[in-house]
């Protein structure tokens, strides 16, 4: 149990760190469950497309395959939810997608 708790961990702030590379995105360390739970407030309304906060994770999907959940069935509109219990390259792709994807809304 304490191999798939630090493999867990590993996997939390590594999705952390990479998710801290992407300007405009802010994530506090989320203590327990599978995700982390980015404030991407700096994005919405930006670029005709990410405009309604629950459209986010709609267009984020289409347009840079990246699956995220609203965080208004979480209490905000200004995060998402993301799971972590992947790959550290699946890490890496997601991020890097989103990355290229909130670049163009600025």
């Amino acid at each position: 149990m304490q191999e798939f708790r630090a493999e867990f961990i590993d996997l939390r702030d590594y999705m952390l760190a990479r998710l801290a590379e992407i300007p405009g995105v802010t994530c506090t360390r989320p203590e327990g469950a599978f995700y982390v739970y980015p404030n991407i407030s700096a994005f919405l309304g930006k670029g005709g497309r990410a405009d309604g906060h629950g459209n986010w994770p709609r267009v984020c999907l289409h347009e840079a395959h990246v699956v995220a959940v609203p965080g208004e069935a979480f209490g905000t509109g200004e995060h998402i939810r993301l799971s972590y219990p992947v790959t550290k390259q699946n890490i890496d792709e997601g991020t890097r997608r989103m990355a290229e994807f909130l670049k163009q809304l600025v």
